[in-house]
């Protein structure tokens, strides 16, 4: 009768070139694996400046909630902290699937708090002053007018609006 084998501890930061290819098979955009990246590097990075094991098997709740009350006792903003928590969990999702680890030590950890911040609002004298700026029968003029409206008309985002291509509008639906 053959003994068990000790499963193999392997170290988070080699994993996450893994967890790379796979979001890039998986159709994830650039930017969002960037991020991922740099959180799954950051995590790695606490660990090891912390002294804690930072192998796949060895990080646990206690570790990953550590890591995030770290960033809140830095003074990063919840909304960030946030972002890393549910970065993390897209991480230890793929460590399960990939069989790396039998369960996420996330499974029953809960999301930090984000307080609601309102977007501040242009007043309508504000935006009176800011169209009147932009007044003139130039390129500029025109492109700058246009692109105000756009964004208080629709509510688009400016890197939506930056990324727009004159293929993307469609004037017969408006």
């Amino acid at each position: 009768m053959a003994s068990k084998q000790p499963p193999v501890e392997t170290p988070l930061g080699e994993l996450l070139w893994q967890w790379q290819v796979s979001l890039r098979a998986g159709g994830r955009q650039p930017q969002t694996i960037s991020s991922y990246m740099t959180v799954g590097q950051q995590l790695v990075a606490y660990l090891e400046h912390e002294g804690l094991p930072a192998t796949a098997q060895s990080v646990g709740r206690e570790q990953l909630e550590r890591y995030l009350a770290s960033m809140f006792e830095r003074g990063i903003a919840p909304a960030t902290v946030a972002k890393h928590y549910r970065s993390l969990q897209q991480l230890f999702k793929f460590l399960v699937e990939d069989d790396e680890i039998p369960t996420s030590p996330m499974e029953r950890m809960h999301p930090p708090k984000v307080p609601e911040q309102p977007v501040p609002v242009l007043t309508d004298d504000e935006l009176g002053r800011l169209l009147k700026a932009c007044a003139g029968r130039t390129f500029e003029n025109l492109r700058d007018t246009a692109i105000i409206r756009l964004l208080v008309d629709t509510g688009i985002r400016a890197s939506e609006l930056i990324g727009i291509r004159v293929e993307d509008v469609d004037l017969t639906t408006q």
